[in-house]
C-alpha cells in the first residue's frame, strides 16, 4: 500500500481487493475501485494537480469534491473532468491541464515577472493592435487559454433529455434532504430529488455500520414512497415560473440547446459559472434569518480578498455588528438601493 494512503477503516467507500490501473501524465499509478481521480493521486503521493490560470502558480486539493476548481483534468479526449467526482477506471489516461511543457515545470509561470504589469482586465486592451500581427498574437492566446484540449475528431456525446413536471424538488441527498422528500410525498407531492453524488445519504455514507445502514434505510424509504432520485447530477439554475434546471454533464447539454454546434471544431475551450450579484460585488454579513450570516456572489472578484472578508465576518458573528469594511456589502443594500458602482475592480466594467 501507498505510504500516503490511509489505512482501511469502517465505512470507506474504496474495494481494497480491486485494483484499477491508470496513467497520470503518462506515468503509470494505481487506486482502487471507488476510488476518485483525485483520491487515487493523492493516495500515491501527488500534491500539485493543476496551474493557476493567470499565474500558474501550482495548485492542490481545495475540497476533492465536485466543486474542487483545482482538479480540473483531461480524460482522454475528454477536457475539464472533474477530478474530485469521477470514479476511477481502468485504463484511464488523465493529464494535467493549462501546464506546459509540463504539470512539474510549467515554463508559463514566468507570467509571475510581469505581473505588475498584468492587471485584471489587461486582456481586453491587448492584442488588438496592430491587426496584421493577429494570427501571431492568436497562437500566443491559444498557447495561454486555460482548460483541456478538444481532439476535433472524437465522437460527439450524445445526452438524453425529458422534462419533468414535479410538485417539489429537493437539491441535496442528505439525511435532511432525504427526510424532506420523504414527507413531501407521503403528502401526497409528486418528489424529486437530485444529488450531485454518487449515491444518496450524505455523511451517513462515511459512518459507523449503523449510520450506513440508516442512511440506505432513509434513501430506500425515499424510493417506496416514489420519490424519484438523480444521482450525478447538479441543480445549475432556476428561472420564473419555478423552472429548474439540472444536468449530469454541464458541457454536454450544450448539444440540446444548439444541435447545430454538433460539427464545430474548437482548439481550446473554457467554461463556467459565476455567482454574481446585479451590482457584481459581494455579499456580507447578515440576513434577516436569525443567526444566518453569508459570504457568496463574489463572481469575478477572485479570492484575493477572502482572507480578509473571512475576518470581517468572524467580527461580525463575534461582536454582533457589521464592521465597516463589509457594511457596503450587506445583503440589505439591495432592498435599500445601495448597489456598489465598483463594476471595473472586478473587470467587469466593459
Amino acid at each position: 500500500m501507498s505510504p500516503t494512503r490511509l489505512p482501511a477503516r469502517p465505512g470507506e467507500v474504496i474495494d481494497r481487493d480491486r485494483p484499477l490501473d491508470f496513467t497520470w501524465n503518462g506515468r503509470q499509478v494505481s487506486g482502487f475501485a471507488g476510488d476518485t481521480i483525485v483520491s487515487a493521486l493523492a493516495a500515491g503521493g501527488c500534491r500539485v494537480f493543476s496551474r493557476s490560470m493567470k499565474y500558474h502558480r501550482p495548485r492542490g486539493i481545495l475540497t476533492a469534491d465536485f466543486w474542487d476548481p483545482n482538479t480540473l483534468v483531461q480524460v482522454g479526449d475528454e477536457p475539464n473532468v472533474r477530478g474530485g467526482h469521477r470514479l476511477l477506471e481502468a485504463g484511464m489516461q488523465v493529464t494535467a491541464q493549462n501546464a506546459w511543457p509540463s504539470l512539474r515545470f510549467d515554463a508559463k509561470a514566468l507570467t509571475a515577472l510581469g505581473g505588475r504589469a498584468l492587471s485584471a482586465g489587461f486582456y481586453y486592451k491587448t492584442f488588438m493592435r496592430p491587426r496584421r500581427l493577429w494570427p501571431l498574437y492568436e497562437k500566443v492566446l491559444a498557447r495561454f487559454a486555460p482548460g483541456g484540449v478538444i481532439d476535433p475528431d472524437s465522437a460527439p456525446r450524445r445526452h438524453e433529455k425529458r422534462y419533468a413536471h414535479p410538485d417539489v424538488v429537493v437539491a441535496g441527498g442528505g439525511p435532511a434532504g432525504l427526510a424532506a422528500a420523504t414527507a413531501a410525498a407521503r403528502a401526497g407531492a409528486r418528489v424529486l430529488l437530485v444529488e450531485h453524488e454518487h449515491a444518496p445519504g450524505g455523511h451517513l455514507r462515511w459512518g459507523t455500520k449503523r449510520e450506513r445502514a440508516l442512511g440506505a434505510a432513509v434513501a430506500d424509504a425515499a424510493r417506496t414512497v416514489g420519490v424519484e432520485i438523480l444521482t450525478d447530477a447538479t441543480l445549475v439554475g432556476r428561472w420564473e415560473d419555478n423552472s429548474l434546471a439540472f444536468a449530469e454533464e454541464l458541457a454536454g447539454h450544450v448539444l440540446q440547446l444548439m444541435p447545430g454546434l454538433e460539427r464545430m471544431r474548437l482548439l481550446r475551450q473554457w467554461s463556467g459559472l459565476c455567482d454574481m450579484t446585479p451590482d457584481y460585488s459581494p455579499i456580507i454579513g447578515p440576513t434577516p434569518v436569525d443567526g444566518f450570516y453569508c459570504d457568496v456572489g463574489w463572481g469575478t472578484y477572485g479570492f484575493k480578498a477572502a482572507p480578509v472578508a473571512g475576518e470581517q465576518l468572524a467580527a461580525c458573528i463575534a461582536g454582533g455588528h457589521v464592521p465597516d469594511l463589509i457594511e457596503p456589502f450587506t445583503l440589505s443594500r439591495f432592498a435599500e438601493g445601495r448597489l456598489v458602482g465598483e463594476k471595473g475592480a472586478a473587470a467587469v466594467g466593459h
